[in-house]
């Protein structure tokens, strides 16, 4: 069973312990926020590196169709 032990803390002393406490979970809330913002920033980055991927991709894909129809257009201007 538990026993209750009385506890005699100052004023002055909870008011120190309560604004340290606010002060921490102010300094977490504050790293969250910054850390959600970094993965967002990462998600868009992500993206954008996808989608210059793909655009590479579809550029190396059409490449060889270029290539024929430069070719192409070299042999009727001679």
């Amino acid at each position: 069973m538990c026993e209750m032990v009385a506890i005699e803390i100052d004023t002055d002393d909870l008011e120190n312990i309560i604004g340290t406490l606010t002060d921490a979970i102010t300094n977490m809330a504050e790293k969250v926020s910054g850390l959600t913002d970094l993965l967002e920033n990462m998600e868009d980055e992500r993206e954008c590196v996808s989608n210059a991927v793909n655009d590479l991709q579809t550029a190396i894909e059409s490449l060889p169709d270029c290539i024929a129809d430069g070719l192409s257009s070299d042999e009727v201007q001679e």
